[in-house]
């Protein structure tokens, strides 16, 4: 019994060299997350196991990855959580431990119909210092199978977990710099290479929409005698019926975000736009819009257009 108590702390031990040394070269979260859960799962010899991580864009909690049971295709169990809620969304609000032998017996506890199973769960918060970057939560079959060097094993793989995700964000925050960087160096090109108007116009939108990633991206001009704003070119699904229908906005306009900037020649970020009074819908799908940033293009001291940005993500 104790040779195999032995192998069974050394394959543990193993596991936390094998998460550390395959996650060094990952550059995405989710694949990161699925590599972890499948090596953790199968380690353990566990019923379920699940990376969640958090979003401070809208403070919410994203499933990640799972491994174990499946669902009856073969595919991974999926499931949303709420901050707060449940095992998982109180570790993830809190930023404390959950070790419970028992779930019938824990008034957190929340059943879950794709997990019938589960008859005890250990939730740890992924964190970095003080900062809660998600959670791992393992769900067993049995009762009370959680040992205290099972959990100082598993805090140790958070640790390591937290240092990979936080490795993954600064990568993908240097890619973005990049990318932004370039769609300007793209932009100037155009600026000296493209004499044709509408081709110009185009080539910046399609350019920022590539490097950005905003679904939709537009350019106003400015008409000062006929008080006008004229859609020029966009990038997105809305553009082509923006084209197609001539739209125009009437620079006087007390609502809209684009006739605003337009007429004092400010920028205006409305990250929540239902929170923004300037805010008007548009009347051509899609209608999914949440966020909002309108730049004015301003040269010599008059607006000669918008640059108009618009998410279906707020922040």
């Amino acid at each position: 019994t104790q040779a195999v108590i032995k192998n069974w702390r050394f394959e543990q031990l193993a596991l936390v060299r094998s998460v550390s040394r395959n996650i060094q070269n990952q550059h995405d979260v989710d694949q990161l997350c699925r590599l972890i859960t499948k090596l953790i799962q199968e380690t353990f010899d566990i019923y379920f196991v699940a990376i969640f991580t958090k979003e401070p864009a809208n403070h919410s909690i994203r499933f990640r990855a799972s491994a174990g049971v499946t669902n009856a295709d073969g595919s991974e169990i999926r499931f949303s959580v709420q901050p707060g809620e449940g095992i998982i969304g109180t570790v993830a609000q809190t930023g404390v431990e959950m070790v419970v032998s028992d779930v019938r017996l824990n008034p957190v506890y929340i059943p879950n119909e794709e997990l019938p199973e589960t008859q005890s769960e250990v939730a740890l918060p992924i964190k970095l210092g003080d900062q809660i970057l998600g959670v791992l939560d393992l769900q067993s079959n049995q009762p009370q199978l959680f040992h205290d060097y099972d959990l100082m094993i598993l805090r140790a793989l958070t640790d390591n977990i937290a240092s990979a995700i936080e490795g993954v964000h600064l990568f993908e925050g240097v890619e973005k710099k990049a990318g932004q960087i370039e769609a300007v160096l793209d932009i100037s090109h155009a600026l000296t290479s493209i004499l044709d108007f509408e081709h110009l116009m185009e080539e910046i939108v399609q350019s920022i929409q590539r490097h950005f990633g905003y679904p939709h991206v537009h350019i106003f001009t400015t008409h000062l005698g006929r008080r006008k704003l004229i859609y020029e070119a966009g990038s997105g699904a809305r553009s082509d019926a923006l084209h197609e229908q001539n739209v125009a906005f009437d620079l006087d306009d007390p609502n809209g975000i684009i006739p605003f900037v337009a007429r004092t020649g400010q920028t205006l970020l409305a990250n929540d736009v239902s929170l923004e009074p300037l805010y008007r819908p548009s009347i051509l799908p899609p209608v999914n819009t949440k966020a909002e940033l309108a730049i004015p293009l301003a040269f010599g001291g008059h607006v000669l257009g918008v640059l108009d940005l618009q998410s279906d993500q707020v922040d």
